[in-house]
């Protein structure tokens, strides 16, 4: 999260611009803000509003809005070459993959719906949420709901029918009631998404712990005792846990070669 002010007042997002509600994680981040004492500094978009109906794609050298109801999927729009009624009723009869081998996202909504369904719509979501392409990001791991809607119950308009998420009551806040009374769509903060990991920041401070900042760490090694060493330029700690965020290539080249 990094959010930069101009002089002049507007805030722009180098990072994520806004954060869903929905689901045990998104409950789980607005406990995060309650715990935090930012429920002042919520800017909550509610699903009515025009910014949550109202989405564009850039293709072809204009701008073109995707479809946000029933009519609009039975009428052609200007970013398909046909309607997309025939592709969605078409859909819970196209057979999964037998193999349960995962894929990209691209391969996935592109063998279950259609080519412009993968290049148009889920090509952007991912570059808007991954800021990645959506023919090298895994479906597993980007959206594992999904993959699991194929292959329990072989459809993604099936599974989304047929799952219901159970609510976690440890992840329950008084925010979070409120967005769902609202029908907050997305939600963001005053002053931008970095008050949030700056207050987490702060707060971890105040609770002793060392927070280590432009420190890259050069390897970890496995002791006898169970125990681990994790070391920096000039620096090591040994520790009983370590939890891992960086990508997985990374986290190979600081681990033992014998792991």
């Amino acid at each position: 999260m990094q959010s930069c002010a101009t002089e002049n007042g507007a805030v722009f997002e180098l990072g994520p611009r806004s954060i869903r509600p929905a689901g045990n994680a998104g409950r789980a981040t607005l406990k995060i803000v309650h715990d935090l004492g930012l429920e002042k500094s919520i800017l909550s978009v509610s699903s009515s509003h025009p910014a949550a109906r109202s989405r564009f794609i850039y293709s072809r050298e204009k701008l073109h809005q995707l479809p946000s109801g029933v009519i609009s999927i039975i009428k052609r729009q200007s970013l398909f070459s046909k309607s997309l009624l025939p592709t969605i009723i078409r859909e819970p009869f196209v057979r999964g993959k037998q193999d349960h081998e995962d894929e990209s996202i691209y391969n996935f909504f592109k063998r279950r719906m259609n080519e412009e369904v993968a290049e148009y719509l889920s090509d952007p979501l991912c570059r808007g949420i991954f800021a990645g392409d959506s023919r090298l990001l895994s479906l597993s791991s980007c959206f594992p709901a999904v993959y699991q809607y194929e292959n329990q119950h072989g459809s993604i308009i099936k599974g989304a029918f047929l799952t219901k998420e159970v609510p976690d009551p440890s992840v329950m806040s008084p925010l979070a009631k409120r967005a769902k009374e609202e029908r907050w769509s997305t939600w963001s903060l005053q002053g931008g998404l970095q008050t949030l990991s700056d207050k987490l920041h702060e707060e971890l401070l105040q609770r002793g712990v060392n927070v280590k900042m432009t420190s890259p760490c050069t390897a970890v090694n496995f002791n006898s005792d169970g125990r681990l060493t994790v070391a920096w330029p000039n620096e090591e700690l040994t520790i009983d846990h370590v939890m891992s965020g960086i990508p997985a290539e990374k986290l190979a080249n600081i681990l033992p070669e014998d792991c």
